[in-house]
């Protein structure tokens, strides 16, 4: 549980996951960190890490019907579907489609 809740950074943030948060955790030091969670709606998948440059690259795909939420452990801008400058959260709308969130 610890390493699905905080190290990928995916948390259940309402009932039976129709709502989460990707929010790994600030300052945390690997290469890259792979994972899925199962749901009743089906899985999620994340990952993250640092990318050649040194900045922070997140990906997460989630199954229909289920929203999340990106958290970046990150201060600073990010980028999202060629969408830079961007800050704060992000929301992530489930079908199967990635979002590939790179830190600027």
């Amino acid at each position: 549980m610890f390493l699905s809740e905080y190290v990928l950074g995916i948390r259940l943030a309402s009932v039976a996951y129709k709502t989460f948060l990707f929010s790994p955790i600030r300052g945390f030091k690997t290469s890259w960190v792979h994972g899925r969670v199962p749901t009743p709606a089906g899985i999620i998948y994340a990952a993250w890490g640092y990318g050649t440059d040194g900045k922070i690259v997140m990906e997460v795909t989630a199954p229909p019907n289920i929203t999340g939420t990106i958290v970046p452990p990150f201060n600073g801008t990010y980028t999202i579907d060629g969408r830079s400058g961007l800050s704060g959260n992000a929301t992530v709308q489930g079908g199967g489609v990635s979002v590939i969130l790179r830190q600027d």
